[in-house]
């Protein structure tokens, strides 16, 4: 029993003292409190949706001052700075064509969004390197889906939070954008889950992870009710009890079914008319985003520089459009968002990061599952490279991957 608590005590210290524990708890405690100031602000129309130098970015920007200094300090990896370069040199070029202040500084926020994404790699590879700080990383993982969830359940049950889709069921709590909130939910759920799973941290109940389960469905976005069910079935399909859960399931879904639809059009009711208004599943799962990239395709090829911006890019700001004409839009779908912006270099670095990624968790098949939905979420609908919350997902799971690869096999 003392030296159960020694340990825990010298946990303990390791997080109060050390840079590493204060940048764990900077980025998975602290962080979540400026998004929900921030969501509180734009849902009440404090603050334009976009807008610039909101709490979000602005907790982002302490944190990536600190990870410039711990990178500077420790003499890590500076490609990030040749990055930096080239993004910000693309929003200058096209930002002397357009001619707009806020489009130059919406341009750089979107580039230091991604610096944001490499610098948390770097310095999290640097301090994370054995069992034990995988531990760490796992109990600080536990602490902030408890957090988040907590405000979620409190949001529903208060009514003080942000309605996802204005009217009917769902709350995505205090946060701006409820699919952002909806996938790190779902993917940290099953993160969470595949550390209990693979004996990297153990410390989180099961029926913990049916909480973090459920307030993401609560959210109540087609993608956090696909997440939350998909968490809910592994939970039951790696159960030590398995045979008993799909059991009583099968069965009880068959007692209710005519319930269950019922139920389903009242109380998904948004949900529900978005499918029937929609003219295929894949038109439904993008939300109509495939017919806003063949509008942006065709604005794009017409232009008679179209060739240096496939290579190159145009900038977040530009994207696809016309530079002297340029607006503020996104198509909400990383693949073409990235490509527009930063051209076939951008894709090739985002396609290559997926691609270590899945292959580097190929063994591990709830990783695996995370990192595909992840990914897929972000191709298909977006929110997840240029939102905060999300990208700090693909951070955990590149991180979780360079430890996959180096585990020793007896320790799996």
């Amino acid at each position: 029993m003392s030296s159960y608590i020694e340990q825990q005590k010298s946990t303990y210290r390791e997080i109060s003292f050390s840079i590493k524990g204060m940048i764990l708890f900077l980025l998975f405690l602290i962080l979540p409190f400026f998004d929900m100031v921030n969501g509180f602000l734009v849902v009440g129309g404090y603050l334009p949706e976009g807008g610039l130098a909101s709490p979000s970015q602005l907790g982002r920007l302490l944190a990536t001052i600190i990870l410039f200094m711990v990178c500077f300090f420790k003499k890590l990896n500076t490609g990030w700075v040749f990055l930096l370069y080239y993004l910000i040199g693309i929003e200058i070029f096209y930002g002397l064509q357009h001619l707009q202040t806020y489009g130059v500084m919406y341009g750089i926020m979107s580039a230091y969004k991604i610096v944001y994404i490499v610098l948390t790699c770097i310095v999290l590879k640097f301090y994370l390197k054995n069992e034990r700080d995988y531990h760490l990383l796992g109990k600080f993982l536990k602490w902030n889906l408890y957090l988040i969830s907590g405000s979620l359940f409190f949001s529903l049950l208060s009514g003080l939070g942000n309605s996802t889709y204005g009217h009917g069921f769902g709350t995505k709590g205090f946060f701006a954008s409820g699919n952002g909130i909806g996938v790190y939910m779902g993917v940290m759920t099953l993160i969470m889950f595949a550390f209990k799973k693979y004996k990297i941290y153990e410390n989180v109940s099961t029926v913990a992870l049916v909480i973090f389960a459920l307030s993401t469905g609560v959210i109540g976005s087609k993608t956090a009710m696909l997440l939350s069910l998909i968490c809910l079935l592994c939970l039951m399909w790696f159960s030590r009890y398995r045979p008993v859960w799909l059991g009583l399931g099968i069965v009880g879904f068959i007692l209710i079914l005519p319930k269950v639809y019922e139920v389903f059009n009242v109380v998904f009711d948004v949900v529900v008319k978005r499918y029937e208004a929609s003219e295929s599943l894949i038109m439904f799962l993008g939300s109509g985003r495939i017919g806003y990239v063949e509008g942006a395709l065709h604005v794009f090829l017409a232009q008679s520089d179209v060739n240096l911006r496939l290579l190159f890019g145009s900038g977040a700001f530009v994207s696809f459009q016309v530079p002297k004409n340029a607006i503020y839009d996104t198509l909400e779908t990383d693949l073409f968002d990235v490509l527009f912006m930063y051209g076939i270099v951008g894709v090739s670095f985002f396609l290559t990061l997926f691609v270590y990624i899945l292959f580097s968790l190929r063994n591990h098949f709830i990783f695996l599952l995370a990192a595909v939905l992840l990914f897929s979420h972000s191709i298909i609908a977006g929110h997840v490279i240029f939102n905060g919350m999300s990208s700090f997902a693909i951070v955990v799971l590149f991180i979780i991957s360079i430890f996959i690869k180096n585990r020793p096999s007896n320790a799996k």
